[in-house]
């Protein structure tokens, strides 16, 4: 695919196809491009993926109770992009002494955390790219309700969890979702997202 072709095609999923399987190697192999190929301030990638599938259920199911959008009751909206087949579980990662190598910013915790969540940003989405041109479709998800919550209940060696990206293949019943929690079907979210529009590009492009 094209640049243009794959950014055009690289949108928001929320309804992944659990049936239609990934296999694991496009997710080493994107993971593998990731990791020769994305800029990263003195190559120091301070980020962990944790990469999940669903062969722990009960894992699966404690990140989703953690998208909640406002109270965890039945009336809420969860987020299903929690739900793919693959989840990439991003948090900040502080450098060791031995990686620091003569790079003393690196020593001090807010830096790290702002670098940190920065390259987050940036290696969520080169993969997202890489993905889409594989055609999988991809799914953000920030909603997480309490982030250092979630990684003390699940994760170890994790301060707090920033972001979560869903990978499978879209689904083709795009209007609701079977919701695990309460077991009944919920809308899908992008009927509320596509109500928000862009600010005017002025407000925030200065030529």
């Amino acid at each position: 695919m094209h640049f243009k072709d794959v950014v055009k095609t690289g949108k928001q999923n929320f309804i992944f196809d659990l049936e239609k399987k990934v296999p694991k190697e496009i997710i080493t192999s994107a993971l593998s491009d990731l990791h020769w190929y994305m800029p990263s301030k003195q190559r120091k990638m301070p980020f962990h993926i944790d990469v999940l599938d669903w062969s722990d259920p009960a894992t699966r199911l404690k990140i989703y109770e953690h998208t909640y959008r406002v109270t965890p009751t039945e009336d809420d909206s969860y987020n299903p992009q929690a739900l793919a087949p693959w989840l990439l579980v991003f948090s900040p990662r502080f450098i060791s002494e031995k990686e620091i190598d003569g790079n003393n910013e690196y020593r001090e915790p807010r830096y790290v955390d702002q670098q940190a969540h920065m390259e987050i940003g940036m290696a969520s989405l080169f993969l997202m790219y890489i993905f889409t041109s594989r055609k999988l479709n991809t799914g953000f998800c920030r909603c997480i309700k309490d982030p250092h919550k979630l990684a003390e209940e699940v994760f170890e060696n994790r301060q707090e969890i920033t972001l979560l990206l869903g990978v499978g293949h879209q689904a083709d019943y795009k209007d609701k979702f079977l919701c695990p929690i309460h077991n009944v079907m919920k809308p899908n979210p992008i009927f509320i997202e596509k109500k928000k529009k862009h600010p005017e590009q002025n407000i925030y492009v200065h030529i």
